[in-house]
């Protein structure tokens, strides 16, 4: 058993702190190059310049929403967060996913495949 299964399925910030994470999100995904969904598991595609900000959100998340997982892969020009939530939240994935998809302006290029979502991203400006 993982820590992250132990926690309790709730955000522990504050409404402020709720209002100012998201805006720090929303900040962040100015930079997003697209995003992809498949059930509990949200992907979300930066450019490789800010792999420390996704660090620190992650490091930030940890602390506040201990029951979701996060893994970040780095390729040679982009960086990847994946964010795992547990089956347990499935009925409220979409507004558990919603802060991190904060700023995001128009899809583009969508496609739906096999029930699986695959977004390309503009975030809004």
């Amino acid at each position: 058993m993982t820590e992250s299964d132990d926690a309790p399925i709730a955000c522990t910030l504050s409404p402020d702190d709720y209002a100012e994470r998201v805006a720090s999100i929303r900040d962040l995904n100015r930079s997003l190059q697209r995003y992809d969904q498949e059930g509990l598991v949200l992907e979300l595609h930066y450019p490789l310049d800010v792999v420390t900000r996704v660090r620190e959100l992650v490091h930030r998340e940890h602390a506040c929403c201990s029951f979701l997982r996060f893994e970040i892969e780095r390729s040679v020009t982009t960086t990847l967060l994946r964010i795992h939530a547990p089956d347990e939240t499935r009925e409220a994935i979409d507004a558990i996913f919603a802060p991190f998809l904060s700023g995001v302006g128009d899809v583009h290029d969508g496609d739906v495949d096999d029930g699986d979502v695959h977004h390309r991203a503009q975030a809004s400006r």
